[in-house]
C-alpha cells in the first residue's frame, strides 16, 4: 500500500485495512511505522527506491506459501495493537479523558505533543466527517479547541 508521502509517525487507514483484512501489507509510508508495529507484520518499501521494490515482491512471491503463515502471528499482534491503541474510539477515549482530567484540574491548558497534536486533529476530522449529528460537530469544536489552549 502507498501513502500519499513519507512521513514520521503518520499512518492512515489504508495501514488499518490491511490489518483489519489480516494481509500482509508491502508498505510505502511513514518512515518509523516499526516504533507502532512489529516488523515482521509487514515489509517496508521507499518512495526513493524504486528498483529494489520489484526484488521486494518478486522475493514475497517466491516464498508466500510460507511467509505468510511464519509471519500469521505477528500480523495478529499487529492488528491488536491497532484496535487497542490508534483505532478510533481508544483515541476518543485517551482525548476525554485528557479533558476531563483537565477540567478536575480547573487548568486551561493541555499540552500535547507533535504526534498527539496530528492525532487530535485527525480525530476531530474523523468525528465530522462520519458523525454529522450536532453534538458531535459540538465535540469535535471542543476537541480542536482544546488544542491550543
Amino acid at each position: 500500500m502507498i501513502e500519499n508521502d513519507e512521513i514520521p509517525h503518520y499512518f492512515t487507514e489504508k495501514w488499518a485495512d490491511a490489518l483489519l483484512c489480516n494481509s500482509f501489507p508491502i508498505y510505502m509510508g511513514c518512515p518509523n511505522i516499526a516504533d507502532y508495529f512489529s516488523s515482521g507484520a509487514f515489509k517496508c518499501a521507499s518512495f526513493n527506491d524504486w528498483h529494489n521494490f520489484e526484488d521486494l515482491i518478486l522475493n514475497l512471491l517466491d516464498v508466500r506459501d510460507t511467509h505468510y503463515d511464519m509471519h500469521f502471528d505477528e500480523l495478529i499482534n499487529a492488528k491488536k495493537n491497532y484496535m487497542e491503541n490508534y483505532s478510533f474510539f481508544p483515541l476518543l477515549g485517551f482525548y476525554l479523558d485528557q479533558l476531563e482530567l483537565n477540567k478536575q484540574n480547573e487548568a486551561r491548558k493541555v499540552n500535547i505533543e507533535p504526534l498527539q497534536l496530528r492525532k487530535v486533529s485527525h480525530l476531530a476530522n474523523r468525528i465530522k466527517r462520519y458523525y454529522y449529528g450536532r453534538k458531535a460537530q459540538r465535540l469535535a469544536r471542543i476537541i480542536k479547541s482544546q488544542m491550543y489552549l
